[in-house]
């Protein structure tokens, strides 16, 4: 805070949960209650302006609060546009499109006038079908749908800099759109928490960490712009819609085996991943669902906030949950 004067609160997460090191890596959850935390303190100053919360100490000079401010909100009221983000959704799937075409795997889901003109102005898509094996996608298309050695997978692609939590809306609606149609999922994201990763996996779904926010080429300016150490300090943004060489190997050597090693743990938990995905059960409840059938656990602070919820929800007086020291679990068999 005092080397940057003002920051927001993506900003804060690229320089603390992005940093690293990555065995002491700061997740975005515990980063945002520690900053809820000084806020309610008096030692961090928030103050809201255009679509974001910006964050200073509370010692800080004025004018150069108010300096930093009108060079910042601009450039992320930028990045927030509706035709750019919607391009840079775009940019990321088309990456993606490009990594299955070179891997072999049969697909639905395709980007039709990619050699007609550059990715300035939005490229016309053809969604994969909401009817798959006889099954019907009540919440819309997935992004792609793919069929390694004979299985099916269903791929969302998230282009975002947020961090995509189990509860986020991304994340139940993944698992509802493939509960529909039994395709194992597939998570394509900048980046995901541990808790994301754990639960996913233990549920029988791939994900994939990107560690690009990838631009469309037409906006290279602003890419440099955002990436500065001393703008929104987005040093991980990319231009353009080539997959790199993880994305590659990912498609095209790893994907066939492992949809076929975990679709038998998806389709266990395909009506539990369903269920919550459309709203039937709630987040200690699919909790619940996924450690009585995985193998294992370690307790985590997502799994002491989940409980405790639960507690509250019925009414019961058990104060806080026990944070647990790390102490691992055996599920029943």
């Amino acid at each position: 805070m005092r080397a940057q004067t003002v920051a927001c609160d993506r900003t804060l997460e690229q320089k603390i949960s992005d940093a690293g090191p990555n065995p002491q890596r700061v997740e975005p959850s515990v980063l945002t209650e520690a900053r809820n935390a000084l806020v309610k303190e008096g030692e961090i100053v928030v103050e809201r302006s255009g679509k974001a919360p910006w964050y200073y100490l509370k010692g800080a000079e004025k004018e150069r609060v108010e300096a930093r401010m009108a060079e910042l909100v601009p450039l992320q009221e930028e990045t927030q546009a509706g035709m750019f983000t919607h391009r840079l959704g775009q940019t990321l799937e088309i990456a993606v499109q490009k990594a299955i075409q070179r891997s072999g795997v049969s697909f639905l889901g395709y980007f039709t006038d990619l050699a007609d003109h550059n990715d300035e102005t939005a490229y016309t898509k053809v969604d994969p079908p909401m009817d798959i094996n006889g099954k019907r996608m009540e919440k819309g298309p997935l992004d792609f749908i793919v069929f390694p050695g004979g299985e099916c997978g269903g791929i969302e692609v998230k282009n975002y800099r947020t961090w995509l939590y189990p509860r986020s809306k991304e994340v139940r609606e993944m698992l509802w759109k493939c509960g529909d149609v039994g395709a194992v999922p597939i998570l394509i994201a900048r980046r995901l928490p541990f808790v994301t990763i754990r639960l996913l996996q233990m549920g029988g779904c791939l994900i994939h960490e990107n560690y690009n926010q990838l631009y469309p080429e037409a906006d290279a300016q602003l890419a440099e712009k955002v990436s500065g150490r001393d703008s929104l300090g987005c040093h991980d943004v990319r231009v353009g819609n080539e997959p790199d060489g993880r994305m590659l190997r990912f498609f095209g050597e790893l994907l066939p085996r492992l949809v076929k090693d975990v679709r038998p743990t998806f389709l266990k938990f395909r009506e539990v991943h369903r269920a919550y995905g459309k709203g039937e059960i709630r987040y200690p409840e699919w909790l619940k669902e996924l450690r009585k059938g995985g193998r294992g656990w370690t307790r985590t602070r997502e799994e002491a906030r989940a409980e405790a919820q639960a507690r509250e929800k019925k009414g019961g007086k058990g104060g806080q949950a026990k944070s647990g020291g790390g102490r691992a679990r055996r599920g029943k068999k």
